[in-house]
């Protein structure tokens, strides 16, 4: 994704921390079910194109099948950046 004359954006931050508790149903990678957990992280932010389509491809083909946990989190946010 170009943002102005950059292209192959993205951000990571390091040292983060997550927590969940896996309720009834869950099946954790990580964790046991009804106890809380909390791991150290890394957030990844990246641009795409405005496409609707592309962005549910993306998600589904993408980010499901190999993110580590059973249910990731996926923030959509919209930028006013000269995107081209």
């Amino acid at each position: 994704m170009k943002i102005g004359t950059y292209e192959h954006v993205m951000w990571s931050s390091f040292g983060g921390e997550e927590q969940f508790r896996p309720t009834y149903g869950a099946k954790p990678t990580v964790g046991v079910v009804g106890e809380s957990i909390s791991l150290e992280t890394v957030r990844l932010e990246f641009c795409i194109p405005r496409d609707p389509q592309r962005l549910q491809n993306l998600i589904e083909n993408a980010v499901f099948p190999h993110h580590p946990w059973e249910v990731p989190v996926v923030f959509v946010d919209e930028s006013i950046l000269p995107m081209k």
